[in-house]
């Protein structure tokens, strides 16, 4: 059974800085149990209540694409796989039920770092890919391993970005997921964006979870690239 996990939206003013966010921004709900998401106790992944779609072909790299800030804290402590330098992978962009087409990726906010500590990518090869979709799928079995979107940044030349990143023992990162492409300026609406919190020593998901968002502004602030 679903559960709500609190979230204090936070702004994308300043790494370090929690202030309430939008009236829209919603909950953080973990779609398989487990103690780390249930309580935030060691990796909080926040959506900061700031989204926005990149109209046209303002940004190249993100055609019509959608846009959310959000926060991931990796706190002091904790014991094994709870400690150290763990990887967040984005795997999921749904807008209005329908997975967004063509790419997921993780860029910086405000161009700081993307990951806080060196870490091997858990999707380095097709089959290392697959493997982790497939744990992922136990985890959540709604998801569609057929649709699922470019994880790599394959399809983000000529800088591609990934769509995961990593976080040091006692660090926040703040990072803009970026999904894609739009039709038009009236469907960005109930985006479902979900994600798995890895040990990327051995590659294992400890557990997944989502944010469920229900509006998409149309102009992008400052800082989200």
């Amino acid at each position: 059974m679903d559960s709500t996990t609190p979230s204090a939206p936070r702004s994308g003013i300043s790494r370090r800085t929690v202030v309430a966010g939008a009236a829209w921004a919603a909950p953080v709900v973990a779609i398989a149990p487990a103690a780390q998401a249930a309580t935030c106790s060691k990796i909080c992944v926040t959506y900061a209540g700031v989204a926005c779609k990149s109209p046209g072909n303002s940004d190249p790299l993100n055609r019509k694409a959608y846009k959310y800030l959000f926060t991931i804290e990796n706190q002091t402590g904790g014991l094994p796989p709870y400690n150290g330098c763990m990887q967040v992978f984005f795997y999921s962009f749904t807008v209005n039920g329908t997975q967004a087409p063509d790419y997921m990726h993780v860029t910086p906010y405000n161009a700081l770092p993307v990951s806080s500590c060196p870490c091997a990518s858990c999707i380095t090869t097709a089959t290392a890919l697959t493997t982790l979709l497939n744990q992922i799928k136990a985890l959540d079995p709604a998801f569609n391993l057929a649709t699922a979107p470019d994880y790599d940044g394959s399809q983000n030349a000529p800088n591609p970005t990934p769509s995961f990143m990593c976080v040091a023992d006692n660090d926040i990162q703040q990072v803009v997921v970026t999904g894609g492409e739009y039709q038009d300026s009236e469907n960005g609406l109930n985006t479902v964006i979900k994600w798995a919190v890895i040990d990327p020593a051995t590659c294992q998901v400890k557990y997944v979870e989502q944010a469920v968002i229900g509006a998409t502004p149309p102009q992008c602030p400052d800082g989200m690239g």
